[in-house]
């Protein structure tokens, strides 16, 4: 009884202090749905993305990942509220938005799949539903148009531009080993260390973790990326972010 008091004091201490940090991620964007690549709960039709970014920006100051970590670890009190924007998977749909991302002066960070940037092959879960839905598609043809290549995305050189890791391969963290969750790492962060702006960040597929994963990144110097819809207020070793997809703010 007492312990949750102390908590829930402590809670309260910390709010007292800190504004939170919101870490948000998206995923396609479009004018028009594309069903052979996205399904609708991982869609947001572009005018409603922009409605979105323009609310949270009415009470948010937008601030790179990089700057909220930091921020996360030595700010000794935050007054003001911060949101962070992020987008996963490495998808060519991003294009739709930065330019206008830019004119906002909006930072953001892109947790890249490398094993999907020859475009070639399509995530599992993907080809999964797809075999369902139209089991003669030509997958490379979609992948083509679902994902960035790798020429793309080294392009990037907006200073508003940073790269994270997202795995060489979409693959859920509960459901394969320490060893192969390991090398779907390193895999990944070795051809995306050179990027100028790589940040050193790991976002979870489906934001599914594990202690042990956790532990690892924590170890490599990797932050870890959830997503469990919660705010940042001080650093607790990792990063929750919440997913804005198909949603109205």
């Amino acid at each position: 009884m007492l312990s949750k008091i102390v908590q829930t004091i402590k809670r309260r201490w910390i709010r007292l202090w800190y504004q939170p940090i919101r870490v948000i991620v998206f995923h396609h964007v479009s004018d028009e749905r594309d069903v052979l690549v996205c399904q609708e709960s991982d869609w947001t039709q572009l005018d409603q993305f922009k409605c979105n970014i323009e609310h949270l920006s009415q009470h948010y100051t937008f601030i790179s990942l990089s700057e909220a970590c930091d921020k996360l670890q030595h700010d000794w009190f935050r007054f003001r509220k911060y949101a962070v924007l992020t987008t996963d998977d490495g998808l060519v749909s991003v294009l739709n938005v930065l330019p206008w991302l830019e004119d906002m002066k909006i930072p953001l960070t892109l947790f890249i799949n490398t094993r999907y940037m020859t475009g070639d092959k399509l995530k599992p879960i993907h080809m999964d539903w797809l075999s369902k839905l139209a089991p003669d598609a030509d997958v490379k043809a979609i992948a083509k148009r679902m994902y960035l290549s790798k020429e793309q995305i080294f392009e990037m050189t907006s200073p508003n531009i940073e790269i994270g890791l997202h795995g060489h391969e979409h693959l859920d963290a509960r459901t394969i080993t320490e060893s192969e969750f390991e090398q779907n790492i390193k895999q990944c962060e070795q051809l995306l260390y050179n990027y100028p702006r790589y940040v050193s960040a790991y976002a979870y597929p489906w934001g599914r973790s594990t202690d042990a994963s956790v532990q690892y990144l924590q170890k490599q110097g990797i932050v870890p990326v959830v997503v469990d819809g919660c705010k940042n207020y001080v650093w607790t070793g990792y990063i929750h972010r919440e997913c804005i997809d198909n949603v109205q703010l």
